[in-house]
């Protein structure tokens, strides 16, 4: 059978509360074997931590505060995301889900930056891979790990959609690209972006339960609608969908270390 890992699922959010053995059996039969789970902020650290309990030969944890999720009171996240991170360390092969935001709201643009840098800073002091969420802040983002104190930083983009340029400069920076269902939306920009992209630069993720790959757009998406993501990139690369698998393992192998 073909495997694959998504690596990066929030299936420890309340929408999944009425299904959630279910949608973890629908993820084993699709062979998705691994899930990679990131914290949003210190709310998700308890339902979070109960999945890991409850399916530790499945699910992997990544411990961060979410752009999104930044404002005044952002020391005092930090300090309560710090001390999981440190406490249950054997928990966590990464620290995600962190980056910056400015699609919505730019008003704590200076403290999402200033999270970002901290939150890069535990990982280059732990020696652990970061996963970036950048929604309207490719150029911010890409600059700060540009710094010459984040050489040894190692992670991946998740959920990329920045165009060519910013592509090539991450790749020079031996970060990986998380591709998900927007790959197969109809003008996505992201196909003709894969073309340049090697394979072993390549991760698989849903982000579920949101953004969920076509045909079910605007429904609640899961870690099981990874095949459909593969097998689109598969196409788009012209490969098959075990060569891919096959890549993907090595590549989830070298960053995350499972």
């Amino acid at each position: 059978m073909i495997y694959f890992t998504d690596t990066h699922t929030h299936l420890y959010l309340e929408e999944f509360d009425i299904d959630r053995q279910e949608v973890v059996e629908k993820c084993l039969e699709f062979g998705v074997n691994k899930l990679i789970l990131p914290c949003v902020d210190e709310t998700s650290i308890l339902p979070l931590q109960q999945m890991l309990h409850d399916y530790p030969d499945i699910c992997h944890g990544a411990m961060g505060l979410h752009p999104t999720s930044v404002d005044n009171n952002y020391e005092k996240q930090l300090e309560v995301i710090h001390k999981e991170l440190i406490d249950n360390a054997k928990d966590y092969i990464a620290i995600g889900e962190i980056g910056m935001d400015l699609y919505w709201d730019k008003t704590y643009r200076q403290q999402q930056e200033i999270v970002l840098r901290e939150q890069f800073d535990w990982a280059v002091a732990l020696n652990m891979p970061v996963i970036i969420h950048c929604r309207n802040a490719e150029e911010e983002i890409i600059n700060i790990v540009g710094d010459a104190k984040y050489r040894d930083l190692r992670g991946v983009f998740h959920c990329w959609s920045g165009n060519m340029e910013q592509t090539e400069r991450i790749l020079e920076m031996d970060f990986y690209i998380g591709i998900g269902g927007t790959v197969t939306y109809k003008n996505s920009k992201l196909p003709e972006i894969l073309l340049q992209v090697p394979t072993n630069r390549i991760l698989l993720e849903t982000d579920s339960p949101y953004l969920s790959p076509m045909p079910y757009r605007g429904k609640r998406n899961d870690s099981g609608n990874i095949i459909i993501i593969a097998q689109k990139i598969s196409e788009i690369k012209k490969m098959a969908l075990k060569e891919l698998s096959e890549q993907i393992k090595i590549n989830v192998k070298r960053l995350f270390g499972i």
